[in-house]
């Protein structure tokens, strides 16, 4: 009787890992195809081989992300540092990190807006269509206000 009762929760405990590494295969497999249609659809970008997501700022490039990738690290040099000299030392080259990075990105952002403007006033005159279609897409979303069931008199719902 001890030995099949032994037997039977040793299957089981087998079971639940075999189980387990079943989910496993399974989310890795997930993880994989999600990166990639990350990837594909130019929402993750891959700096000094770590991956880094873009939050819908078009402006958003290489550069940037190496420079951002330096104030992180001066940022924590600067908290590692312990000696007064050595700290003020750190955060000056961190200041003078953030100040490049500040400037490289308002620059960014300007050329993009620049460059979204000229689009515009080259539709203008050539294509009315093309320039609505891209006066659409500036300025704030409509939110989808339509009812999507409507109760009866006898609380049905359609």
């Amino acid at each position: 009787m001890c030995k099949k009762s032994i037997s039977k929760l040793i299957d089981l405990q087998l079971a639940k890992i075999d189980n387990q590494n079943r989910v496993d295969e399974l989310y890795g497999a997930f993880c994989k195809v999600y990166y990639d249609e990350l990837e594909r659809n130019k929402l993750v970008q891959k700096v000094n081989g770590v991956k880094t997501r873009n939050y819908n700022k078009p402006w958003w490039n290489d550069k940037l992300s190496a420079l951002w990738a330096i104030v992180v690290q001066k940022d924590k040099e600067l908290k590692l540092s312990e000696a007064s000299r050595h700290r003020r030392r750190q955060h000056d080259a961190f200041k003078k990190a953030q100040n490049n990075f500040d400037k490289l990105l308002k620059q960014e952002k300007n050329i993009f807006k620049k460059n979204q403007e000229l689009d515009l006033e080259n539709a203008v005159g050539s294509n009315p269509r093309d320039f609505w279609a891209k006066m659409s897409k500036l300025g704030p979303r409509r939110e989808d206000n339509q009812l999507m069931e409507v109760n009866g008199e006898n609380g049905e719902t359609f």
